[in-house]
């Protein structure tokens, strides 16, 4: 595989931050999320290339696989958190 550039690395973590919030359900959009935060952050560092290509492919398959869990999710619906739901209360 060819060099994997700054911006095909940012565009691979912009998309799989968007498809973890594809989740309808609130703990696994915030699992999600983080998990991708904390899986670039803990190799940020790592300059060997063939280990990059392997990780750029590794991000790619997961991608594929959180937009195919998020799509089986929403197949499910299941009843909105109180965290997530609007808050009734007025201020008067």
């Amino acid at each position: 595989m060819a060099v994997v550039s700054r911006s095909q690395w940012i565009q691979l973590y912009k998309d799989l931050q968007r498809a973890g919030l594809q989740f309808p359900q609130y703990n696994y959009r915030h699992f999600v999320r983080r998990r991708i935060r904390d899986y670039f952050e803990s190799n940020r560092c790592i300059t060997d290339q063939v280990q990059l290509d392997n990780l750029y492919k590794e991000g790619q398959a997961s991608l594929t696989t959180i937009q195919r869990q998020a799509t089986i999710a929403n197949l499910y619906p299941q009843r909105k958190l109180v965290i997530e739901a609007p808050s009734t209360i007025s201020t008067d």
